[in-house]
């Protein structure tokens, strides 16, 4: 892509498109690595463990995390991190189609 062709947000995508750990609070440790990992796309922040998504927040609204149906301890653990609050988890199908309609959207 030329410069004179902006990227659909302006500037760079270094700007907008970012990849980080994302720290469990409790016990200070990082999630960083493969397992676990927060894209930053535009306004749009999507947590995954492994390749699963497992949240994401579109700007300042909140959060949307899913349930863990499956019972898995590695994705329960990277639940914790972004919220111990089990009562605001909607089951995964619910969670995939709140995403899919996000990402439907633009997000930048």
């Amino acid at each position: 892509m030329s410069s004179s062709q902006p990227y659909p947000w302006g500037g760079s995508p270094e700007q907008k498109v970012s990849m980080e750990g994302y720290r469990n609070p409790h016990t200070n440790y990082y999630g960083w690595g493969i397992h676990n990992n927060k894209v930053i796309l535009g306004n749009l922040a999507i947590w995954f463990h492994y390749r699963i998504p497992i949240a994401f927040q579109k700007g300042d609204e909140k959060t949307v995390i899913c349930a863990n149906e499956r019972g898995c301890s590695g994705i329960g653990r990277a639940l914790n991190t972004i919220s111990r609050d089990k009562s605001i988890r909607i089951c995964y199908d619910d969670f995939l189609f709140q995403l899919h309609e996000v990402l439907a959207k633009p997000c930048f």
